[in-house]
Parts: structure tokens; sequence; C-alpha cells
């Protein structure tokens, strides 16, 4: 019986490591974050423009309301389809290629879903610390938890670039505090911001992978 349990407990761990180092290869290029930074700064380009022209032209709000989740469920529904055909020629052929478990129609639903649920629960927190605590800090609450959950992900996966975009986002969000910009600013700056980041985060370690790749098959093609 003790043979069996030590059996089992090492299935386990063997299935964690091989599910952490399949989904660590999902970011080995960079375009993972290239994509996400594309939809989040877009986010915060429509936040921005939220807050140029909601003075002046009321019925704006309106517009913004409704067409800006639609864009960015456009935008994150794009991305999805793209990037695994962009991996198809660019990352694949270079270092394998890697073939995830296709998801149930219950799960990809649930995978729609979870974003919706998580922005829910972060308006809902957000909207019971504003009663605790100055409106001036709540860009510093908000950098926290995303810096708290792209820093989990970096321990996760291993990936030290994710210590240091946890650690920006927390810089990003005590300046806005510290700068105290209104509400519709400071959730334009946050998102335009770290998006930005991940955007250039996910370009340099592209370009950092295809120098590297190349590297390897021109040395394949000396031997």
């Amino acid at each position: 019986m003790q043979y069996k349990l030590v059996y089992k407990e090492k299935s386990v761990n063997s299935l964690s490591k091989d599910l952490t180092r399949a989904v660590r290869y999902w970011y080995i290029d960079g375009l993972s974050e290239i994509a996400g930074g594309l939809v989040i700064l877009l986010l915060g380009l429509t936040d921005l423009l939220a807050a140029l022209v909601v003075t002046r032209q009321p019925y704006w709000n309106w517009i913004l309301g409704i067409g800006q989740p639609l864009l960015i469920f456009g935008a994150a529904l794009l991305t999805r389809n793209l990037l695994p055909k962009i991996k198809e020629k660019v990352t694949y052929p270079r270092t394998g290629y890697v073939e995830y478990r296709k998801r149930t129609p219950s799960q990809k639903l649930r995978r729609i879903l979870l974003p919706f649920l998580a922005a829910f629960l972060v308006s809902a927190l957000l909207g019971v610390f504003n009663q605790l605590i100055p409106d001036r800090y709540w860009p510093l609450l908000l950098a926290a938890c995303m810096g708290l959950a792209i820093t989990y992900l970096g321990i996760w996966l291993d990936l030290r670039r994710f210590y240091l975009e946890g650690f920006f986002c927390l810089v990003l969000g005590a300046a806005l505090s510290w700068a105290n910009l209104s509400d519709q600013w400071a959730a334009a700056y946050i998102f335009s911001g770290l998006g930005l980041m991940w955007v250039i985060s996910g370009a340099i370690v592209f370009i950092r992978y295809l120098r590297s790749t190349a590297a390897r098959e021109q040395g394949a093609e000396d031997e």
C-alpha cells in the first residue's frame, strides 16, 4: 500500500511538471505577451478616449459603454484565433510542436466567462475598498492586484521577467496614486502602461528567441 501511494504521488508531481513545462512553452517566444499586451493597450486607449470626450459630449458614455466591451471581446477573440496560426509558422518549426489538450464546449464557455467574473470580482473589491481608503489610492490597489497576479504566474512558470513586470505594475500604480488623477485618467494610464509593458517585453523576448533559434539552425547546418 505504501509503494502505491508513493507511486501515485510521483505520478501526480510528474504530471504537474509536464503541465508547467507545456504552459511555459506557450511563453517561450513572447508572442502571447505581445497579443495580450495589444488587447490591454486597446482597453487603455479606449479609456483614454473616454476621458477625453466624456466631459464634452455626454452621449459618448453610451457609445463607449456598449462599444468598448464589444471591441475588447472582439480583439481578444481575434488574437486567440490568430496566435496559434502564427506559432505554427514561426515557433513550432524552430523549437518543436506541442499539442495542447482540446477543450470541451463547457470548458471553452468557462474560459470565456472567467475573465468577466474576475473583472466583476475586482470591481466589487475596488468598490469595497473605495469606501475604506481615499480615492487617490485605488490605482495603487488595482495595480498591486495585477502585479501580484503577474508575479504569481512568474513563480509558477519560473519566468523571472514576470517578476520585473509585476514590480513595474506596483511602481506605475504608486506613481498614479501620487499624481492623484481622476478615475478615468488613472484607468487609462494603468491599462495603457500595462499593455505597452507587455508589448515591449514580448517584443524583446521574440527578438531574442529568433536570434537564438537562428543560431541553432545555423549550427545544425554547419554540422
